[in-house]
């Protein structure tokens, strides 16, 4: 890649790219050799990561450098990012529309000559650096009900597309012969700050990755 692309871009990132312009497993384990380096996680102090379910983010060379580098990683239920991911929540909106900004004061700067692939990054940083406040990160994290711990933090109101899909999946199983139970029993965990927790809001799914997260190491919030 050319060192050009990388002009004026944000201080301390880390530039690759790929074939179809989309992040890869090779490129997901460039950033975590990236990410190590700034979170430092260590046996006694590891790190938890949080992540969606894209296809880059799994694969064994991952799963190898996470366990040996004392990488945690949880996985967010599949189409719940909108509503579960601190990234998506909080910051990539504000993000984009900074970064258009930028490029729209930029075509107007040069007389709407066309942006060049070397100015990219530039534009980007401006947009980054305006943009990339802790503020931002702590309501993500508030947000989603990661840190602090929420696990009422999503009512039913939120799981009704879902509880419409079920129906109707349940339905069509029923009308081929083939019948479904499905669990509704809350899960009741016990933290480590507090008494049991009970969380009936929440699918049996997100309840029983709850559960089980509960009982992890307190991490560092990265």
């Amino acid at each position: 890649m050319s060192a050009t692309l990388e002009t004026g871009g944000p201080l301390g990132a880390t530039y690759r790219c790929s074939d179809n312009g989309w992040i890869n497993q090779d490129l997901f384990v460039d950033w975590l050799e990236h990410f190590s380096k700034y979170a430092k996680p260590s046996s006694d102090d590891p790190v938890l990561l949080v992540c969606d379910n894209h296809g880059s983010h799994v694969s064994l060379a991952m799963y190898d450098f996470c366990k040996e580098h004392h990488i945690h990683v949880v996985s967010l239920p599949h189409h719940t990012s909108h509503k579960t991911q601190p990234l998506d929540v909080s910051f990539f909106g504000p993000l984009k529309n900074a970064f258009y900004r930028e490029c729209d004061l930029h075509l107007k700067v040069t007389a709407h000559e066309k942006i060049k692939m070397f100015e990219l990054a530039s534009l980007f940083n401006k947009a980054y650096v305006r943009v990339a406040t802790m503020e931002k990160a702590v309501a993500g994290l508030r947000s989603t009900g990661i840190f602090p711990l929420d696990v009422d933090r999503f009512t039913a109101d939120d799981f009704a597309p879902a509880e419409e899909y079920r129906t109707i999946r349940t339905e069509c199983e029923l009308e081929n012969g083939i019948q479904t139970k499905i669990a509704e029993t809350p899960v009741t965990t016990t933290s480590e700050v507090g008494g049991p927790i009970t969380s009936t809001s929440a699918t049996p799914e997100i309840q029983y990755r709850i559960s089980q997260h509960l009982r992890v190491p307190k991490y560092k919030v990265h």
